[in-house]
């Protein structure tokens, strides 16, 4: 078995990361990430642990398990064509709600690098538990909301 060092290059979103989001015919770089404010989670798979007559049994896989992404923002126009807070209240049809096509994340290898790492959410609705959140801050107003997808693509190098 090979001794490995692991987690050894730093990444940092804000040394130029990219948030692009595909919603139907139109794909939207979003803009004004706030510092820190950007978790996700890619979707996975339910454990399932069991015992069989006292004694744990190795675990199953369940059922799958939406991943989520949660993100701040200095809050833009709340109407309009260049609004993502518009964007995120889109109604959906068929008794579906609206579904985007994917959330792209480009982390940069460094400030200003033409290379780095990219993941890709597919499938991602507005969580309306909560719904998006506008709310006045200290220096600027901030959007606030949480998407989740059904599908993700494991990070690669660009």
């Amino acid at each position: 078995m090979a001794a490995l060092n692991v987690n050894t290059t730093l990444k940092r979103f804000l040394n130029g990361g990219i948030l692009t989001l595909v919603s139907g015919s139109d794909t939207l770089t979003i803009k004004n990430i706030e510092d820190g404010e950007m978790t996700f989670t890619p979707p996975t798979r339910e454990v399932i642990e069991y015992k069989d007559t006292g004694v744990q049994q190795q675990a199953l896989e369940g059922d799958d398990v939406y991943g989520e992404v949660s993100i701040t923002l200095n809050a833009g126009q709340l109407a309009g064509s260049n609004s993502l807070y518009a964007e995120l209240f889109t109604a959906g049809s068929g008794g579906l709600v609206n579904e985007f096509a994917s959330l792209t994340i480009d982390i940069p290898t460094s400030r200003g690098a033409a290379t780095g790492e990219r993941t890709v959410l597919s499938l991602l609705h507005t969580k309306m538990d909560p719904p998006p959140q506008f709310k006045k801050g200290s220096r600027l107003d901030e959007l606030s909301f949480t998407m989740r997808c059904r599908t993700w693509t494991a990070p690669v190098a660009y």
